[in-house]
């Protein structure tokens, strides 16, 4: 079964993932979270569009296909790891060099770490 929230788009075990992720964040940084990031996640049909009113103007964090084959916890700290790039304020990676990308993936890593500290002792 396939629902969308205003910040999930997916299906439910995606959407208890998302909720127990944000759910470990001050909630002055989840509402900001919420606000702007829309989370995609895989589908097994294809997604045609989104429309207009459901982006306005927030960011899109999308997981391939292969996010599927992860365990929960594992899908928990690949979401902190987007939600910690979020919060840094990194540029997305198709507009800086692959050096300033590494440097920002472990700033990102770090924060994930003690930010989510309860769901990435489980990996």
């Amino acid at each position: 079964m396939y629902f969308t929230e205003r910040y999930v788009i997916g299906e439910n075990n995606d959407k208890s993932i998302v909720y127990n992720v944000l759910n470990q964040l001050p909630e002055i940084e989840r509402n900001s979270v919420i606000e702007s990031i829309i989370f995609l996640m895989p589908f097994e049909k294809p997604v045609c569009y989104l429309k207009t009113e459901i982006v306005d103007g927030r960011s899109i964090v999308q997981f391939s296909n292969h996010f599927i084959k992860y365990s929960d916890p594992e899908e928990e700290h690949i979401i902190s790891h987007e939600i910690a790039h979020f919060i840094l304020k990194h540029e997305c990676y198709g507009n800086i060099p692959d050096n300033i990308v590494k440097e920002q993936d472990l700033a990102s890593e770090e924060l994930a770490k003690k930010r989510f500290y309860d769901s990435l002792n489980n990996i």
